[in-house]
């Protein structure tokens, strides 16, 4: 499990910090301490599009993608 970057995902309209890690071919989204009450989530890349483990609402989806590419488009 390597960390790779720490971003805010906007949830039921609050600010809510995470931290991405990189674990098995897949990146896990796991909230900071403090913020208990929200979930973790994977999200894979497969074919060219980025895949979900478990169903997320769309907007918290295209928030973690929008952070995935920003964060992968500055390593190269």
């Amino acid at each position: 499990m390597v960390d790779l970057f720490k971003t805010n995902l906007v949830i039921q309209k609050q600010s809510i910090p995470y931290r991405i890690r990189f674990e098995n071919e897949a990146y896990r989204f796991s909230p900071e301490e403090g913020a208990a009450d929200e979930k973790s989530f994977i999200l894979k890349r497969e074919h060219d599009s980025w895949v979900e483990a478990t169903q997320l609402p769309p907007d918290l989806k295209n928030q973690a993608v929008e952070a995935l590419e920003k964060y992968l488009l500055q390593q190269h």
